[in-house]
């Protein structure tokens, strides 16, 4: 006698409700018995493999995943096994000829007294998922690039206008001259445009106007013969033949004094120089990049820099914007300081609390990107429970004081660090802290020593 069960809406075959289910369901569905033979398969695993239930029934599912796997993948945890069940991935070709990614999953099927009756397995088609991860990936690079170019980090409006700037210098062998407040990047800027420009495979090479003294820093451009002057015991290559075929960054090029610019004007018009206790013409092929935080075009109203020499260094300029004009830069930046600080010291700071990052954001950042990564540096040593808080950030950062910014100080910009005065009422005004001062007066701290020791000032 035929066994029945009573289902909401009339008597069924147990067999026949069991198989109706199964060929309801989206997901491909095959049943094995208890000696591994296939005993049903669904018109879903019909759709996705194009093998018809005629072919496959009285198989066992393992020689069926011999005959169309192309090759076996590992199983990811992403993609959403059920828990408990066996779990197992192939790429196979359809009958179609289309390649697809099939996940099967396997449970028992359980008699009433517990022993294992036969198996159960669904089969899912995750290629179209696997697809889009891969335009997430995609998407997620391009908004990585968007917020990166080289090592300089920011998605704002004002950065993408410096990553085309650098774009188009990259492109072309045009002299470029940077301009912007101390700490917003400008070497890096350079380096961004000598790597991926087509000197790249030459040398990168930097001098610092601010931090040498006339006859060294002529020394150090040109280089110098033995016995040029005392000291020199040998002969030396100068930068601009250590940069022959690459790129030279004169950075505070403004602080370089009227020999050392008329020299550079002549090499930048002739292409030739010489170095110091010769005569005898050199030629490299450079190309030069200029930086400073300070307006040429004002110094040459001075009188402090030659303005023939500012038309050749001055032909593409790009002006990097500072931090306060950047705010939605800065939790790019505070986890870009994060991950750096983390590898460097081993330290387990995985992030910035809310309240501390609200801090950062309204930080008007005198000292810049340089100035932030000093606040997270700091806080790297203080933090205590492996989130940075408030008041592990520095005094000026957590209590919201700042340097006044150069266009707000109420020395006049051409006094500005040229007068013993300037200089005095700077250092006591920021207490001593030479770097606040010297971004006062919107000059280098290099430059800010070579004053005070001018002018005999000292703190305190």
């Amino acid at each position: 006698m035929v066994d029945r069960q009573t289902w909401p809406g009339g008597w069924y075959h147990p067999r026949t409700m069991h198989e109706a289910i199964f060929e309801s369901m989206p997901v491909g569905i095959l049943v094995t018995d208890r000696e591994g033979r296939i005993t049903l398969w669904n018109r879903a695993a019909e759709g996705m493999t194009g093998l018809l239930r005629d072919e496959v029934l009285g198989r066992t599912p393992e020689v069926l995943r011999k005959e169309i796997c192309l090759e076996p993948e590992p199983v990811g945890a992403e993609v959403g096994a059920a828990e408990g069940g066996e779990t197992s991935r192939c790429r196979i070709r359809t009958r179609a000829g289309a390649d697809r990614v099939i996940l099967r999953t396997s449970h028992p099927l359980f008699t009433v007294k517990g022993k294992v009756r036969g198996r159960v397995d669904t089969l899912t088609d995750i290629t179209d998922v696997l697809h889009l991860r891969e335009e997430v990936e995609a998407l997620r690079g391009i908004l990585r690039e968007r917020d990166r170019f080289h090592d300089l980090i920011g998605r704002s409006g004002p950065m993408q206008a410096v990553y085309e700037r650098i774009r188009l210098a990259a492109d072309s062998n045009v002299t470029v001259n940077l301009r912007g407040e101390s700490g917003t990047g400008k070497e890096l800027v350079a380096a961004a445009i000598h790597y991926t420009g087509g000197r790249a495979a030459g040398s990168f090479v930097k001098v610092n106007c601010s931090a040498l003294p006339e006859t060294l820093l002529e020394s150090e451009l040109f280089g110098h013969a033995k016995g040029a002057f005392t000291g020199a015991v040998a002969d030396r290559a100068g930068r601009f033949e250590r940069a022959d075929g690459g790129t030279l960054l004169i950075d505070e090029i403004g602080d370089m004094s009227p020999v050392v610019q008329l020299k550079l004007l002549r090499v930048l018009e002739s292409k030739e120089f010489e170095r110091l206790g010769e005569t005898t013409p050199r030629r490299a092929d450079v190309r030069i990049i200029s930086a400073s935080h300070q307006d040429l075009r004002a110094l040459v109203g001075e009188g402090r820099f030659r303005e023939d020499l500012f038309y050749r260094v001055n032909v593409f300029r790009i002006e990097l914007p500072p931090l306060r004009e950047r705010p939605e830069d800065v939790p790019l930046l505070a986890a870009h300081f994060l991950e750096k600080f983390r590898e460097e010291t081993g330290r387990e700071v995985d992030g910035v609390a809310p309240d501390a990052m609200r801090l950062l954001v309204r930080h008007p950042w005198p000292g810049n990107v340089r100035e932030l990564s000093n606040a997270i540096e700091h806080a790297f040593v203080t933090a205590k429970d492996g989130t940075i808080r408030p008041e592990d950030f520095p005094d000026e950062v957590r209590l919201g004081q700042s340097a006044p910014r150069p266009a707000s100080s109420s020395i006049p910009a051409r006094d500005a660090g040229r007068t013993a005065e300037a200089v005095r009422n700077a250092l006591e005004a920021e207490q001593g802290n030479r770097e606040r001062a010297a971004s006062r007066l919107g000059i280098s701290r290099v430059t800010l020593w070579k004053r005070m020791k001018q002018f005999g000032v000292t703190w305190p």
